[in-house]
């Protein structure tokens, strides 16, 4: 009679187990395509990686349903034991899955301004910058650039093309740091793997009203030439708010 019950509670703790590893691969797995899928997961790596993650979702979800109708079931003491153990560390997963499932973190705005760097201006033995040819901007046409290459043209540019011109250019709108002239500021973060590496790249913005943070617009406006400096100023023209984008980095 021990003998039975014994194999009954150790069926019971493996039964468990393996109910809960399946669990754990189909919620992670859902989550994964869900982001990938909905394309929320822009908010955290480059959009190259939104295929593979929703591979790794799929493959996840995958091998939860062959956990479950899989009847290879370890009935040895020693190995249930393992496996039980085991299966109380991986309920830590569920701690991060929750997390995901009741607050989905928004992309980076206008909190992290002051927490992430900014790109520093790069130069050759340290005497002088490093020059970059870009092609002329049309007269009298609002020219579509991003902050990246406004940044660049700004400071690297050979040509100096940038006086007289029109640009277009995307971004959300954040606070002025403390003595800066001007009405707010656009900015937008650049990744090159994921959030973490984030670098973020600003402009002051003045002739507008103000408008509250963290919303997207598409501003035309001409530069300010006559200083050198290292964050463009920008006269604005035309100002128009627009839903944040799926793709929010450069």
């Amino acid at each position: 009679m021990k003998s039975i019950l014994a194999r009954l509670r150790n069926w019971k703790n493996n039964d468990i187990s393996r109910s809960l590893e399946s669990t754990i691969l189909l919620a992670t797995g859902i989550v994964l395509l869900y982001l990938s899928i909905t394309s929320l997961i822009n908010r955290y790596l480059l959009p190259s990686f939104r295929p593979w993650i929703g591979l790794c979702g799929v493959l996840l979800i995958a091998f939860g349903l062959w956990n479950i109708f899989s009847q290879k079931y370890q009935e040895q003491p020693e190995k249930n034991h393992v496996a039980h153990g085991s299966s109380r560390i991986a309920l830590l997963l569920f701690i991060p899955i929750a997390s995901l499932s009741l607050f989905l973190p928004s992309a980076l705005d206008a909190f992290m301004l002051n927490y992430i760097s900014r790109p520093a201006l790069l130069s050759t033995n340290n005497t002088a910058k490093i020059k970059i040819t870009y092609p002329p901007l049309e007269k009298n046409v609002a020219n579509e650039i991003d902050l990246e290459e406004l940044f660049e043209r700004l400071n690297y540019d050979e040509q100096n093309d940038l006086s007289g011109k029109i640009i277009r250019l995307k971004g959300f709108v954040g606070p002025l740091p403390a003595g800066v002239d001007g009405s707010w500021s656009i900015n937008r973060f650049k990744l090159s793997c994921c959030a973490a590496d984030a670098v973020g790249y600003i402009a002051f913005v003045k002739g507008a009203p103000a408008l509250m943070a963290n919303t997207w617009v598409e501003l035309e406006a001409t530069v300010e030439t006559g200083k050198k400096e290292e964050v463009p100023i920008l006269r604005a023209r035309k100002v128009t708010v627009i839903p944040t984008p799926k793709e929010p980095y450069l």
